[in-house]
């Protein structure tokens, strides 16, 4: 667990552990059907030039619908990807299953999973909920493609409902900020079972990034999400959060 003072009265933070542009949400976002389908490809995407690189797309959500998100064309070199769904007010529910079932699902404003992918394989399907009887919900959606040498954000899960965590849980008091994070595993080569999470071999630093001030609008919350999606732009605009005796301290 992370323990953060709270020095900016009514302050909204950013936080990413792991692992652009400006998102401008217009009213001629895609309307997705319940059912239907998003497909995100990721064809001549290279690991090995740029990891984590960022594909996204935003649409929108009918009330009580569910969506299907196929990532195709997965290349050979991704041996895992990804798949974050963001919201600006209302949960929705990301999952590796169409019928909900459990340890395979988060629920949230700020979703991530993780998907390993064998060798041959070339397409990955979630599932995206919005359980809410109205409105209709903007949803930002993004994956990130890495390679079998990197390591897998949330693998040495012990406390999370989902087996890999990527996530970020954060609450909050009056005075403190506490955010709770699962440590990423080692690199997970093709055909080799999973590395042993102890002892800890990853190591992990922590950025975090003010929004602007008495900013509450959605192009500035989905703006500030996408500054700090890969390993690249969060170091270009977080600042490193120093640890002090077992705390992270801004």
């Amino acid at each position: 667990m992370m323990v953060i003072t709270f020095r900016w009265f009514l302050a909204r933070i950013v936080l990413y552990i792991s692992c652009i542009s400006v998102l401008f949400i217009s009213d001629s976002t895609a309307v997705i059907p319940d059912g239907g389908y998003v497909n995100i490809s990721l064809e001549n995407y290279n690991t090995s030039s740029i990891a984590g690189r960022l594909i996204k797309d935003v649409k929108q959500i009918l009330p009580l619908s569910t969506i299907i998100l196929n990532v195709i064309r997965i290349p050979e070199t991704v041996r895992f990807i990804v798949v974050q769904a963001h919201t600006f007010q209302y949960n929705v529910t990301l999952s590796y299953d169409a019928i909900l079932s459990p340890h395979s699902f988060i629920n949230g404003t700020n979703l991530g999973l993780v998907q390993l992918i064998s060798k041959n394989q070339s397409n990955a399907t979630f599932y995206i909920q919005n359980t809410n009887a109205r409105p209709s919900i903007t949803v930002l959606i993004t994956v990130q493609g890495y390679g079998e040498e990197a390591p897998v954000p949330g693998g040495c899960n012990v406390e999370f409902s989902v087996k890999t965590a990527p996530y970020l849980i954060i609450s909050f008091t009056e005075s403190l900020i506490f955010v709770d994070s699962q440590p990423a595993s080692a690199a997970v080569p093709y055909d080799k079972p999973r590395p042993a999470c102890e002892p800890q071999v990853v190591q992990h630093e922590m950025y975090h990034m003010f929004l602007p001030e008495r900013d509450f609008s959605s192009d500035s919350y989905f703006d500030a999400l996408l500054k700090m999606m890969t390993v690249e732009d969060i170091q270009l605009n977080g600042r490193k959060v120093l640890h002090f005796r077992g705390f992270y301290v801004l």
